[in-house]
């Protein structure tokens, strides 16, 4: 039988939660969870916010040449994620889901699931040997995500060198690709970290494998006990998935949106984690790109004369045991590779409000539809530029300018334009300028820069705007209506932290630009035009 590889993009359905919170007492007594600072949200130690990939100093490079480097020459010294042991029988999600922050759980009620008894390479090949696995092959040991029904990856003319392609190969092969084995290396499990140690299989592949456990063998699936201290009240569990890699393999960095419970079954799994306000100093791909959600940045060797302001993020990095529950809270971004000889691993999502958030504020259909019409082809560029402008002015006056007690203030209007500046500048510098430099894509630098030529000559043919005031002031008014909703639904629900806030904000400008410039390579020089006027 085969069981096909699902795709690992979780579609994360959130319902609006209310929530009655319960602090287990071995809870109780952590540290309160760390107030965002600006220093790492797209500003400088001073305070200003980055407007060119050169105006901050780098505390790191000092230590090491500018150039091609290791994570681990960047960062000698990282922080280490808390550690909790609670009793077993505790229902502890809710408390820690409302902290937010990563924290290692130990003697949980995933010690006692007969998975961490059972599961091991021999057992898996024992009790799937007529079975086959579909997983993810890859030349290189972290598989980057590639999803080509985003609008970039549609953009004729472009040829992506997929990083990965879906293969079938046999549990025994999966564990024990016969080419990489040594002798007496088999069921080693040491922490060697070299690449060329790494698991690859004869044809020179990585394999990684992903499955939600609802399509494993009901052996598999009975192995994997009570989870319901891992998912809180009201916010229902989402899926309980298998992840399974040999040495060396694991995923890019990357955020999610899902509350993850993370539990370690079989083998080590080393993680880096890096807080939800280092977005813009991990150069996340643009919401438009393929990749969507994940950094550009290769962290086994970070090129840092592209990627400057990764010098400045703040990591956390630490090896699961077996038995560990690691809590990933949304937006954390992280990253992941098998620390020994192989790891077995499950998580269960919960929905989180986030989610909910985002649909009924910037997914709006209805909305979509009424700025839509900014995209006629009779307006001229010059006139829907002002009309995005004045559409995304109106969302500063909304999260950057609060009151005391949490009110929205308003805003001048020089205030607005300020601000929407350096938004629009963080947005280029951080997800579109280094686009070019991405070497699994063939054509899309020329694409860049044919637009940047094409909306500077539309741009300069004309100049006025005077006719379509009406349409300046209706996506002004759009745009003030979103808000509205935005302070009205958050009066009795979940409220964005500042970063969610600015990574989703990013995203909704993204496809707002691209839907009323009529294509994706149309954000980046509006991001720079805006940046600048």
């Amino acid at each position: 039988m085969t069981l096909r590889w699902v795709g690992t993009a979780l579609v994360v359905l959130a319902w609006l939660c209310s929530i009655c919170i319960f602090i287990p007492s071995s809870v109780r007594e952590r540290q309160p969870a760390k107030q965002e600072t600006g220093a790492n949200n797209g500003f400088c130690s001073s305070g200003d916010r980055i407007s060119e990939r050169d105006e901050c100093s780098f505390p790191h490079i000092e230590e090491a040449e500018a150039g091609v480097l290791p994570f681990l020459t960047l960062f000698p010294r990282v922080e280490q994620v808390p550690i909790i042991i609670v009793d077993i029988h505790e229902q502890f999600a809710e408390e820690i889901f409302e902290d937010a922050e990563p924290v290692i759980i130990r003697n949980s009620k995933a010690t006692q699931w007969p998975a961490m008894k059972l599961w091991s390479p021999e057992y898996f090949i024992k009790h799937m040997e007529d079975a086959d696995l579909e997983v993810h092959a890859s030349a290189k040991a972290k598989v980057r995500m590639h999803t080509e029904a985003h609008p970039i990856g549609q953009l004729k003319g472009v040829q992506w060198n997929r990083p990965w392609a879906n293969a079938t190969v046999t549990v025994s092969e999966f564990f024990f690709p016969p080419s990489t084995l040594k002798q007496g290396e088999e069921k080693g499990d040491d922490d060697n970290n070299n690449n060329n140690n790494n698991m690859r299989s004869s044809n020179g592949q990585f394999y990684y494998f992903f499955s939600p456990m609802a399509a494993m063998p009901k052996t598999i699936q009975r192995d994997v006990g009570d989870k319901s201290s891992f998912v809180a009240r009201f916010r229902p569990h989402m899926e309980t998935n298998l992840w399974m890699a040999t040495r060396g393999v694991g995923s890019p960095l990357h955020y999610d949106v899902a509350h993850n419970m993370y539990t370690q079954i079989s083998g080590r799994k080393r993680f880096r984690l890096f807080p939800p306000h280092d977005y813009s100093n991990v150069y996340l791909y643009p919401r438009v790109h393929p990749s969507t959600r994940m950094s550009q940045v290769d962290m086994d060797s970070v090129r840092t004369e592209i990627f400057p302001r990764f010098l400045n993020t703040t990591p956390i990095e630490f090896t699961l045991e077996k038995g560990d529950v690691l809590y990933i809270p949304p937006y954390w971004l992280h990253q992941t590779e098998v620390a020994g000889a192989h790891s077995i691993s499950v998580s269960v999502c919960s929905e989180s409000p986030q989610v909910e958030l985002r649909e009924r504020v910037f997914l709006d259909q209805k909305k979509q539809k009424q700025l839509a019409s900014l995209a006629s082809p009779q307006l001229p560029l010059r006139v829907r530029v002002l009309a995005l402008e004045a559409y995304m002015r109106a969302f500063f006056q909304t999260e950057y300018a609060r009151d005391r007690v949490g009110k929205a203030m308003k805003s001048s209007e020089d205030e607005k334009i300020d601000r929407l500046r350096r938004f629009c500048s963080l947005m280029l510098t951080s997800r579109f300028d280094t686009l070019p430099f991405d070497k699994e894509v063939v054509g899309l630098s020329r694409l860049i820069a044919d637009a940047k030529v094409f909306f500077q000559r539309e741009l300069a043919e004309h100049t006025s705007h005077h006719a379509h005031t009406d349409v300046i002031e209706m996506a002004k008014y759009e745009g003030e209506k979103l808000t509205t909703k935005y302070n009205f639904l958050t009066g009795t629900m979940y409220r964005y932290t500042k970063t969610e806030w600015e990574i989703e904000l990013m995203n909704h400008f993204e496809d707002v630009i691209s839907m009323v410039l009529g294509s994706p390579l149309m954000i980046a020089p509006f991001l720079r035009y805006a940046s600048t006027h």
